[in-house]
């Protein structure tokens, strides 16, 4: 009855009572009731060079295959390679422990943002991070801690670069950066900030009247997400960044921030918040068109990140791709998910589980085999035995972690 090469099990359907029908299990790559089928999907080499190609059942045909990356790809299909960043530190310090923090320049809010983050007991020799994004980091900030309330910081490098970064820095203190701090000229903040990062992108290389406007917005931004307990990846820990309104109706018109919105109509407006406004029959955000949005089913869910109508979700005014509407719910700040995915910020957590998924503290969650830190996986990390432990810290059977990096020694 089974193929040769498969395992036939003649008593394992108990509700058959002859052994006509037994129960085969398939060698890899075959399916079927007597495993006869071969999966050929991987023969065409989907995957390229630079993965291993596994087949996998999917009934839409849609997802065959699962690509398992090498360690210098990433993608659905590997096709991506990952920019690489290598610094050798040149300096001797003894501190308890330093922190390595890589900042994306935030356009719509002319900010910095962390995007990746190390932590180290003592100080780091080696620098690296394999970047799985289109875009290097702005700049790298280093804070040591020779005690533990007061850091010191440093920048290793601070450069619009296009190329792999493979360099030794010898990283430039921030002088007298929190003595401005201090005074607390939030007018100062802001107008650093703005000067920083309206640069020229042209200009590379920076002065050093830049280094010390970096030095200082680094600092304002660093110490800014320590008040939040950490949450400095949680970009859904605060609604502060999302704009609440900005709309106004006059003369029969809609205006958003000043600006006329085309298309809203005012006998049958309707201010959502957080930057969404619909009429009887389209929707807005920050007043743009949302295409395909029904306005008499569209609602802004819980904390203002997602957005849905009977059929899709939406983020930040943006469909999310394979999301159903029907079934969406939002867990705890940009963590949500809908009978079959997971999301963070936007993205599909790729290999969480929709039906196990639980939310912990701190921005960790799990489900019944991994843990998850802003979305990303916590390479390692037991979800059976891990536990929060606040203030970004958590701990498994074997490791501690901060902010879903594993702590090192030395």
């Amino acid at each position: 009855y089974c193929s040769s090469d498969s395992i036939c099990r003649p008593n394992y359907r108990r509700v058959i009572a002859n052994t006509q029908h037994p129960l085969c299990i398939c060698p890899f790559g075959y399916f079927g009731p007597r495993c006869h089928l071969r999966n050929d999907a991987c023969k065409s080499n989907p995957c390229g060079l630079n993965a291993t190609c596994y087949p996998s059942y999917d009934p839409t045909g849609e997802n065959n295959v699962i690509c398992v990356c090498s360690e210098r790809f990433y993608g659905d299909r590997c096709q991506n390679e990952k920019l690489m960043i290598h610094i050798q530190v040149n300096m001797t310090a003894l501190i308890t422990v330093s922190v390595t923090q890589f900042y994306d320049h935030f356009k719509l809010f002319n900010t910095l943002l962390l995007s990746h983050q190390q932590v180290t007991h003592g100080l780091p020799q080696i620098i690296r991070y394999d970047n799985d994004r289109e875009k290097f980091p702005l700049m790298a900030l280093l804070k040591i801690y020779q005690e533990m309330l007061s850091p010191r910081y440093f920048i290793v490098y601070a450069q619009w670069l296009t190329g792999p970064i493979n360099i030794t820095s010898t990283p430039v203190e921030c002088p007298h950066v929190l003595d401005i701090l201090s005074q607390g000229n939030i007018f100062l903040q802001i107008e650093v900030q703005f000067q920083v990062l309206q640069l020229d992108k042209n200009n590379h290389i920076l002065t050093n009247h830049t280094w010390q406007l970096i030095c200082i917005t680094a600092v304002i931004q660093s110490k800014s997400e320590q008040q939040h307990h950490h949450r400095r990846q949680l970009f859904g820990s605060s609604t502060s960044r999302i704009p609440t309104t900005g709309y106004r109706v006059d003369s029969y018109k809609v205006y958003f921030n000043g600006q006329l919105v085309e298309g809203l109509s005012a006998s049958s407006f309707k201010d959502l918040g957080y930057g969404y406004a619909k009429d009887i029959m389209h929707v807005f955000f920050m007043g743009k068109q949302i295409k395909g949005a029904s306005g008499s089913s569209f609602q802004v869910l819980a904390g203002g990140w997602y957005s849905k109508d009977f059929m899709d979700v939406y983020y930040w005014g943006e469909k999310l791709p394979g999301a159903s509407g029907s079934s969406f719910q939002v867990l705890s700040g940009q963590y949500a998910k809908d009978f079959m995915d997971v999301f963070y910020a936007g993205k599909k957590i790729q290999g969480a589980s929709a039906s196990s998924f639980k939310i912990l503290e701190d921005g960790y969650a799990k489900d019944f085999m991994d843990v998850y830190y802003a979305g990303k996986k916590v390479q390692g990390a037991s979800a059976s035995s891990f536990k929060v432990l606040g203030n970004g810290y958590a701990k498994d059977s074997w490791d501690t972690y901060y902010m879903g990096e594993k702590v090192h020694n030395g």
